[in-house]
């Protein structure tokens, strides 16, 4: 690129010493950046106007920066005045880019680095730079530092404690070791101690905790940009302030919040308090000494920063007017003022225009011009490519797809990588990369085209790897006072682990209490055999009793309701086996096409499932299958996909949805992704008129109408299909059992495929893929961050904060408001809380041209508030809403709430959910916890603990029909549901399920005391998962690797630690050898098992001791503890037999 005259002098000019202004296209801004900072060997900050053209410039300088360094400092992203939490994400974000630049304007650098900022990201006030720069901590092996030492230092820095390290800017202390997460670095580090000595530094992964590569030193950074080291002389400089002047809440919120600041305490409300209190200002030009200013667009800069400083001081007025903000509290801003005027004198302004004859201005942008956009005409730009003569750099995460395309018509393109040199005339090459608009070089003769002109609009970036599916039985969270089952002694509540001493030694067990005050203690390698209770209702479980009948009576009842639900599903799928399905061909160059111009990456979930279903669509048999994925997670492409498949057969195709507003969005996804194909998709809903209606249904029986969208007037008798081929249900359980009725029936008889984002507990999904064919979408979209989410007492301070926030940032929001006689009010009352909204109002009541025409101008930004009754729940995809506030929340039920907090982060923006309860209104025990399910929820596919939760509250009635219900509750659903599986695959004469024949593990008791102590793992959690994890280990190898792991996380094991491991091994020993049970029996050890399986005698006497003796029921040991080594011994008697007994099993080598 430099090879041509005006850019080679523009980038000259820009890396001289002198301040110069270069005028250029804003795509070719980060190519000549990129080539500046390379060049001067230098630091660079570059201010942009906002963030999103802060992080179109990142994706540009992934492909044009090489091995540039380029670091983001992002906005936070909400108003300051807010008080809320920011994204643990962006705080890091902000303390690395801090933290380099400190140790550069230290140490002189040998290669130049780049920060990309915008205008918002410079106006909080940030720890002063000395303060900063004073307080780094370089630990290395050798140097003398307690460890207790060290955790307070981490807390002055803004480290939070947290039993598990898994985030930047977490730590956690447990004895001599210490783990922490800084935000410069990818992994976390263990600091392993000698007594008060560092002994190592060592990186662990977050998924397993194991340790890793060693480190020669590491430089600790405050985690936080805000002085948390401040937090006692600020609370008591804001303790003097007028607090009593505030309203009565308020005085206790502050209180509070500045006895948490006075303890060193980092909590959401801290960095507003922070840098309210600190008197000088700071920002990231302060950091930034040592490197060179460049800003792009100058005025609209100052704009940004001025805008959003007047949206800071206009909530700081309200919040000071309506007495929630004390007065005389400093601000937590910078002045925009001396912001602008440091801007100004910038070492280099980039421009996309000039201003004008007589300017010192370079210009570098005579021959660039705007390429050619082909809007998905794939066949046309293959053609044109071909044609022209430029040499062509293709910019997209579908390369692998444009390369076969282009190949297909003729077109040899190639991998960036795999190309090398120069680029001739006609050269095509892809690389990796998502930009957002392309350009083309006259006198180059070379062309970039992105995804904006490859497919008219930008793809998202590829998903990352799904993560490993939760375990819905863990007991992890398990709550004192839960309700658990036992497979033996069945539903008791779980009242702790308590430590009980006896003869053997010290152990640990689940107190599990029963009816009548009965007791149940299980020993903690017995965990496998306790499930947490999920039942079918809210009512309260009755408690079995123990030494009864009761239990076993309870199981045969459910055993035998299980098999009748089992033999009803097993006559659907027989049905299914034996209907004449329409077996459909294979995908032809159409599909293909129409699959190339996907406008995003898939995930590996859904490649998957658009695999399954289209083998589905191609067998004998008609097609059954459950698309079961999270909000945004991309079901409907893959129902697009299906649909284009059915249609060019002549079959014909219907989309069925639970409320108009979801069809017309599905109708517009359909009519984008089809457009370029003869096809006639049709919309069937209320937003039409009579008339239109009649001629669609007229057109459906004749055969005209290709795909039709609608809701369930789809499926009334007067709908008539010419061919009707395949039948696409999104969200089944939202209609009613007429209709139900009627898919019931289609499903012997055409190809149906069902969407839905309520998650299946794996257990249940076990139990239903025996009968049904059910494909998981759990990857989420790249980028997309988990919804924050906050239940509170309605406050109109809250609902002021949450929407000026999002507006301030340039999104939209959603207020729900579910009674549509108040709605107006409740929206007349969000633009005098909010007099600088404009504020729509959408409910289901409306006329059909009226609710589109709103819903329409909001899509179209033409509104900023969108007041609504739940009629958004189900397919509204706008993602620049990132804000939603739920009014009088108690009223919906947990798939609603879950539904409705979907429909707000749907891009790679924060996005914020707020439910709203009145404070006159007590919330019932049910309400809740549906509402604390939803906090608990915030990961993304986070719906599987979400359904289990919406299980025990709501119960699964729906999922099971009300006749089974009763027997799930009799059971608890866990083991329900592995009855319904055991009884479907016994009625089809498949035998037990996968994995159901291992032998369980042997019981063993040895006289030592066996627990993890608490001051060892820290946390009770920590203890249960380990527990959990040795009572699965079902090898020695097994017990090893958890053993590792455990000496790794929390050090050296103390004796009981030991003696648990050991008796792991025993066990996983015993069951591997078929032994049923070791136990002591007086001064007697008594192994119990087939005598017939150990041959060898004088083995056993020779390794156990002379005494030792076989019998009928096994071996017999006496007065094994006389012998000093006698676990050696044990286990090494062990170790003989597997060897042996492997020995045997070898086939004899050929004579």
């Amino acid at each position: 690129m430099t090879e041509t005259a005006e850019i080679a002098a523009a980038v000259e000019r820009a890396a001289a010493d002198d301040p110069s202004t270069v005028v250029a296209m804003p795509a070719t801004h980060a190519i000549l950046l990129a080539e500046v900072v390379v060049r001067s060997a230098r630091p660079h900050l570059l201010v942009v106007a906002d963030e999103n053209r802060a992080e179109e410039l990142l994706r540009e300088f992934e492909l044009w920066a090489g091995g540039l360094e380029v670091l983001p400092f992002p906005a936070p992203d909400h108003l300051m005045h807010a008080q809320v939490s920011t994204d643990h994400g962006i705080l890091a974000a902000r303390s690395r880019v801090l933290k380099r630049l400190t140790l550069a304007a230290s140490t002189p650098v040998d290669r130049g680095f780049l920060i990309v900022v915008s205008a918002r990201a410079l106006l909080p006030k940030l720890c002063p730079a000395r303060e900063f720069a004073e307080r780094l901590l370089a630990l290395e092996p050798g140097m003398v530092l307690p460890p207790a030492r060290l955790a307070k230092r981490l807390l002055d820095l803004g480290f939070r404690r947290s039993p598990l390290v898994e985030e930047p800017g977490e730590f956690v202390q447990r004895g001599g070791l210490l783990d922490f997460f800084p935000a410069d670095s990818a992994h976390p580090i263990r600091v392993d101690f000698f007594d008060d000595e560092i002994e190592s530094l060592r990186y662990f992964e977050v998924a397993d905790q194991r340790s890793g590569a060693p480190l020669e030193t590491w430089e600790v950074a405050s985690a936080t940009e805000h002085p948390v080291w401040r937090g006692p002389q600020v609370a008591a400089d804001l303790g003097k302030l007028d607090i009593d002047g505030l309203r009565r809440a308020d005085q206790d919120r502050l209180y509070r919040q500045l006895a948490l600041l006075a303890e060193g305490s980092f909590f959401d409300a801290a960095p507003f308090l922070l840098a309210s209190g600190q008197a000088e200002s700071s920002s990231l030009l302060d950091f930034a000494a040592a490197a060179r200013l460049v800003v792009e667009d100058p005025d609209a800069i100052a704009w940004a920063l001025r805008e959003q400083s007047g949206a800071e001081e206009r909530l700081r007025a309200q919040l000071l007017k309506d007495r929630q903000l004390p007065r005389g509290i400093g601000t937590p801003l910078n002045d925009p003022a001396p912001l602008i005027g440091a801007l100004e004198s910038a070492h280099l302004r980039l421009l996309q225009s000039g201003s004008g004859p007589g300017a010192d201005e370079v210009y570098a942008t005579e021959a660039f011009s705007s390429p050619e956009s082909y809007g998905g005409r794939l066949l046309h730009m293959a053609n044109e490519l071909a044609e022209s003569g430029l040499a062509t750099i293709l910019a997209s995460y579908q390369g692998d797809r444009l390369v076969d395309l282009l190949t297909e018509h003729g077109v040899w393109a190639t991998p960036l990588a795999e190309a090398g040199g120069r680029l001739g005339p006609g050269d095509v090459v892809v690389v990796r990369a998502s930009l957002m608009r392309g350009w083309r070089h006259r006198d180059l003769g070379l062309q970039l085209l992105t995804d904006a002109e490859i497919f008219g609009r930008m793809r998202r970036r590829a998903a990352p790897a799904a993560k490993p599916a939760v375990d819905e039985e863990f007991l992890l969270d398990l709550s004192e006072g839960d309700y658990v089952v036992h497979v033996e002694h069945g539903i008791g509540r779980y009242r702790g682990v308590v430590r009980l001493a006896n003869a053997a030694g010290d152990r640990e067990y689940l107190q599990i209490e029963y009816a009548r005050d009965g007791k149940l203690y299980v020993p903690v390698d017995q965990l496998g055999r306790v499930q947490r209770f999920v039942g079918a209702g809210e009512a309260t479980p009755r408690l079995s009793r123990l030494g009864t009948k009761d239990w076993t009576r309870a199981k045969r009842k459910a055993s035998g309701a299980a098999r009748e639900i089992a033999a009803e599903l097993l006559e659907i799928y027989a049905t299914r086996e034996s209907g004449p399905g329409h077996s459909f061909g294979p995908d032809s160059d159409w599909q293909l096409s129409m699959e190339q111009a996907f406008p995003f990456v898939e995930t590996p979930d859904q490649l998957t499932a658009i695999e399954q279903v289209k083998a589905d669509m191609e067998s004998d048999r008609p097609m059954d299958r459950l698309i079961c994925g999270d909000v945004g997670f991309g079901k409907t492409e893959v129902a697009v996909r299906a649909a284009f498949k059915a249609a060019q057969e002549g079959k014909q195709v219907a989309i069925l949805v639970p409320t108009t507003i979801l069809a017309q969005q599905h109708h517009d996804t359909f009519r984008r992704r089809l457009g370029s194909f003869p096809l006639r998709v049709a919309l069937l809903s209320r937003f039409q008129s009579p008339g239109r209606q009649k001629k669609i249904v007229a057109d459906l029986e004749t055969g005209a109408v290709d795909i039709v969208i609608g809701t369930h007037r789809l499926l009334s008798r007067d709908i008539n299909f010419a061919d009707l081929g395949l039948v696409v249900v999104d969200e089944e359980q939202r209609f009613g059992v007429a209709q139900k009725e009627r898919l019931k029936k289609l499903r012997a008889e055409v190809d149906v495929l069902t969407l839905t984002a309520t998650p299946i507990p794996r257990t249940l999904h076990m139990a239903l893929t025996e009968v049904r064919d059910i494909s998981v979408i759990e990857s989420p979209p790249h980028d997309r961050r988990p919804v924050k989410s906050y239940v509170t007492a309605y406050d109109e301070g809250v609902v002021r904060e949450a929407i000026d926030s999002e507006l301030a940032r340039g999104g939209q929001v959603f207020v729900v408001h579910n009674r549509v006689n108040s709605i107006y009010g409740a929206a007349a009352k969000i633009s005098r809380i909010c007099p600088g909204a404009k504020v729509a109002v959408a409910h289901g009541q409306m006329p059909s041209s009226a609710l589109e025409s709103v819903m329409v101008e909001f899509a179209g930004g033409q509104h900023d508030v969108l007041v609504c009754t739940a009629i958004i729940e189900n397919g509204v995809d706008l993602p620049n809403v990132n804000t939603l506030v739920v009014d009088e929340c108690w009223m919906f039920g947990l798939a609603q709430l879950y539904q409705l907090r979907g429909r707000v982060g749907r891009s790679a923006t924060q996005a914020y959910a707020y439910f709203l309860y009145s404070r006159e209104d007590r919330l019932t025990e049910a309400a809740q916890k549906r509402l604390q399910a939803v906090l608990e929820a915030n990961d993304l596919g986070a719906g599987l603990r979400l359904a289990m939760r919406d299980l025990q509250i709501r119960g699964a009635g729906d999922m099971l029909g009300a006749n089974q219900s009763g027997f799930a509750n009799s059971v608890g659903l866990y083991m329900y549901l592995q009855m319904v599986r055991d009884a479907v695959r016994e009625a089809k004469g498949s035998g037990p399920a996968d994995g159901q024949q291992r032998r369980p593990l042997t019981p063993v008791d040895l006289p030592l005391s066996a627990y993890i102590p608490d001051e060892y793992a820290g946390t009770y959690a920590a203890k249960l998962r380990e527990y959990q994890r040795l009572v699965r280990a079902d090898t020695v190898s097994a017990v090893e690797a958890v053993a590792a792991g455990l000496r790794d996380r929390f050090g050296e094991f103390p004796d009981p630690v030991a003696n648990l491991i050991y008796v792991a091994k025993v066990r996983a020993h015993a069951t591997e050898l078929g032994i049923d049970s070791i136990a002591t029996t007086g001064a007697d050890l008594v192994m119990r098992m087939d005598p017939e399986r150990f041959v060898d005698r004088a083995d056993l006497r020779r390794r156990l001791g002379p005494g030792a003796r076989l019998g009928q029921l096994g071996i017999t040991w006496p007065d094994f503890e006389d012998f000093p080594d006698w676990r050696q011994r044990l286990l090494g008697y062990f170790e003989h037999s597997r060897a042996d007994r492997v020995r045997r099993s070898a086939p004899a080598a050929p004579g």
